[in-house]
C-alpha cells in the first residue's frame, strides 16, 4: 500500500485535480475544462485529494455516485483501493454507482476487484451535419422558447419524471440539481429549449 496522506479537498485544489482528470483523458466527463471541473467542483457532497508531493488522486461523491481518478503514473500502488474505501464510507445510500469508460482498459478489472458489478451502459452519441440541419416542425398547438430561469423547477420535474424508470435513479433535490445544471461555468439558456402547450404546460 502506498504511503500517502488522503485528506478533503478544498477549493484550492481544483487545478491540480483537473491536471489528474486532464491526465485520465478527461475521464468520464468528456470535453471538460478548468472551470467546468471548477462549477462541478461545487456540486459534490464531498471530495477527497491523494497527495504526495502534489495531488496523485482525487475521488468524489454526490449521493451515491463516486468518482475516482489517479495519475497513470500513480496506479498499483493501492492508492485508487485506499481512496475508493474514503469516498465509499462517506455515503449514506444502500448502493454506491461509478460510471467507466470502456477505453480505459483497467477500469472493470479494478471495479470487478472491489464487488462492483455492470449495471448499464450509457452512451455518447454524435453526428455530423452536410449543411444546415433542416427546419423543425412542431405539433399543433405546441411552441418552443429558449429557457428561461423561473422554467426551472418545471423543468426539473420534467426531467424527474423522464428519468423514473432508470435503474436505481434518484431524484437529486432541487438546490443540488440547480447547482449542477445552471451553476456550470459553461450554462447557457439560450441553448436549451422548453416545448409549450396551449395553456403554457412544459
Amino acid at each position: 500500500m502506498a504511503d500517502v496522506e488522503i485528506r478533503p479537498g478544498s477549493a484550492d485544489d481544483v487545478g491540480a485535480a483537473y491536471a489528474v482528470l486532464a491526465a485520465c483523458d478527461g475521464g468520464t466527463w468528456f470535453e471538460v475544462g478548468l472551470e467546468e471541473l471548477r462549477a462541478l467542483w461545487a456540486s459534490y457532497g464531498g471530495i477527497w485529494v491523494v497527495e504526495e508531493e502534489t495531488i496523485v488522486a482525487y475521488g468524489a461523491l454526490r449521493g451515491g455516485d463516486i468518482e475516482v481518478y489517479v495519475l497513470p503514473a500513480a496506479r498499483r500502488r493501492g492508492i485508487g483501493s485506499r481512496l475508493l474505501r474514503e469516498v465509499e464510507a462517506a455515503t449514506d445510500e444502500r448502493r454506491a454507482e461509478v460510471m467507466a469508460r470502456r477505453d480505459e482498459a483497467a477500469a472493470a478489472p479494478f471495479l470487478r476487484a472491489h464487488g462492483y458489478v455492470w449495471s448499464h451502459e450509457v452512451w455518447l452519441m454524435q453526428t455530423e451535419f452536410e449543411g444546415a440541419p433542416p427546419e423543425p416542425t412542431w405539433p399543433d398547438g405546441i411552441t418552443v422558447r429558449s429557457f428561461h430561469r423561473e422554467d426551472a423547477r418545471a423543468v426539473k420535474d420534467l426531467l424527474d419524471l423522464a428519468y423514473s424508470a432508470e435503474p436505481n435513479f434518484r431524484p437529486p433535490s432541487f438546490e443540488e440539481w440547480s447547482r449542477f445544471m445552471l451553476g456550470d461555468g459553461s450554462f447557457d439558456s439560450t441553448c436549451w429549449f422548453v416545448a409549450e402547450a396551449p395553456g403554457g404546460s412544459l
